[in-house]
């Protein structure tokens, strides 16, 4: 039977996992944002479960982090699980098809990850406003996108350093 196959406490770790993600991103990344720039936790799960995971599980775990986080700011119902989503499956393919050992190529692909997040969020959002697009491109996300990706390469550090594994 299937039902037998199944991991329920790996399930259990994930959902914990996916739901302090949306109590932080609602309640506590007001916190630790530096002046004008945001660390973007779901962004850096779905990146890092992309590159721990690959693509399949990148893209399924971008799905559900979208969605939870479109929950939160419902005025583009979507928007947010269909970028989550397509970042999830792209980074995933940059695992299997590039060589990202280094930590510093980990972080090159936060980076550029965040950005592209951005870069379809904000054009949506000012109807593809190319002046309002790149202000909030260069005075905030390429700020952002340094601030998430070196969480990110510490994270990946620590899981190196310290042979951690987290359950999903």
């Amino acid at each position: 039977m299937i039902w037998k196959n199944i991991d329920y406490l790996k399930i259990i770790n994930g959902a914990l996992v996916l739901l302090l993600v949306v109590v932080f991103e609602s309640l506590l990344s007001d916190s630790l944002r530096l002046a004008n720039v945001k660390l973007d936790l779901p962004l850096l799960l779905v990146v890092y479960i992309a590159l721990v995971r690959g693509a399949k599980e990148g893209l399924i775990h971008g799905f559900l982090i979208g969605v939870l986080i479109d929950v939160l700011t419902p005025y583009f119902l979507g928007l947010n699980a269909l970028i989550k989503t397509l970042l999830g499956y792209l980074v995933g393919n940059f695992r299997e098809t590039l060589f990202l050992e280094s930590i510093y190529s980990k972080g090159l692909v936060i980076f550029l990850a965040l950005i592209l997040n951005d870069l379809i969020y904000y054009a949506v959002y000012s109807g593809v406003d190319f002046s309002t697009m790149l202000e909030v491109i260069f005075f905030s996300s390429v700020l952002s996108g340094v601030y998430t990706s070196g969480i990110g390469m510490l994270a990946f550090f620590i899981r190196e350093r310290f042979k951690l594994r987290i359950a999903f």
